[in-house]
């Protein structure tokens, strides 16, 4: 069996949840800063960013460069280029002005009070989309096959609520202006949907199928993945009644998708578990988080119900932990780590 066949195999069990003797093991190597990891990022101007601004071709080198790098490790995944995670796109394409630190991006909100007319997206984002589409287009022209390209980092409707209106003013929103709100939210999964399908209708598949370029999940079809951080503000009734109808759509919309969620913030896990359409979720192991113990009950039920993706800096302990106290069954560990010595280490251990 070749190494391609042996990856599609690893990965078709993993959404069957089917026989595995060992949990697949992908690697993140070097900073999860953008402007660390792209050094063509560096060349941004600081200050207002506009779509031209950002020179694709200036970034191709680097992405041959992560690829060799991942491809020095032989995991159980296939690597996967997207467009420039560091620009918040979907925010951009909604409206909102992009702004570079020097170290970070950040957008600022359009709408500090509810316009007479809520629509989305902005026609001044119109250019943010069609530098998207070039961009995964370069990528799919310089991979030629050799790598997976895949969709960009796309935030989910309530953190695009926040950048549109402001954290706090989204607050206030859910008992001052829930129709508004929830309005908005409808528009920002259109919104979402839209770009994702733009992207993969450009993305040509590797090996009969496409990957999620964080986890590097192979599927046999389209897969997207989002997230909900700005949730972390909702009560459960709250997140129930504005962003689960959201999160459906979004899922609903295509063959596979994966659910993103940090560990210190998990109590929307319950609720996610009840949708049907939403193929996987993934918890951002963070430092900042509970432990593996603690997590062992959450983990638990993930895996009674859907595949499960655990990313972090594991280190060789845990992994022998998470070996031990969970099923290799749908259980992919997707494991940061700052050079590629270290993860060849982790995945010995990961196969032992």
């Amino acid at each position: 069996m070749g190494i391609q066949e042996e990856i599609v195999q690893r990965h078709q069990a993993f959404w069957q949840r089917g026989p595995a003797e060992r949990p697949i093991g992908s690697f993140w190597i070097g900073s999860r800063l953008p402007d660390e990891l792209y050094t063509a990022a560096r060349a941004i101007p600081v200050g207002r960013v506009m779509p031209s601004d950002i020179h694709v071709e200036d970034f191709l080198a680097d992405y041959d460069r992560l690829h060799e790098l991942h491809e020095s490790v032989a995991d159980d995944a296939f690597w996967a280029a997207s467009p420039f995670f560091g620009i918040p796109w979907v925010e951009a394409i909604l409206g909102c002005p992009v702004y570079y630190s020097g170290d970070t991006f950040w957008v600022e909100p359009i709408w500090p009070e509810w316009p007479a007319e809520i629509s989305l997206p902005l026609p001044k984002g119109r250019e943010w989309m069609e530098k998207l589409i070039e961009f995964t287009r370069a990528l799919v022209s310089r991979a030629e096959g050799r790598y997976a390209v895949a969709t960009t980092l796309m935030r989910g409707p309530s953190d695009l609520a926040a950048a549109v209106r402001g954290h706090e003013a989204m607050i206030y929103d859910l008992y001052d202006h829930p129709a508004e709100l929830q309005r908005m939210l409808g528009m920002a999964a259109d919104v979402w949907i839209d770009v994702a399908r733009r992207q993969l209708d450009v993305i040509q598949p590797i090996a009969g199928g496409y990957v999620s370029n964080f986890y590097r999940v192979w599927a046999p079809d389209r897969i997207v993945f989002t997230q909900e951080d700005a949730s972390a503000s909702f009560s459960p009734p709250l997140f129930r009644r504005f962003l689960l109808p959201q999160d459906r759509r979004i899922s609903s919309a295509f063959p596979y998708s994966i659910m993103h969620v940090h560990s210190p913030t998990t109590w929307p896990v319950e609720q996610w578990l009840t949708l049907d359409s939403l193929s996987c979720i993934e918890i951002n192991y963070d430092n900042n988080g509970p432990r593996l113990p603690a997590l062992l009950p959450l983990l638990k039920s993930i895996q009674g119900v859907k595949p499960l993706v655990i990313r972090g800096e594991l280190t060789v302990e845990e992994i022998a932990w998470i070996k031990r106290e969970l099923s290799p069954r749908g259980l992919l560990l997707n494991i940061a780590t700052l050079s590629v010595e270290e993860a060849r280490t982790l995945m010995a251990a990961l196969r032992k």
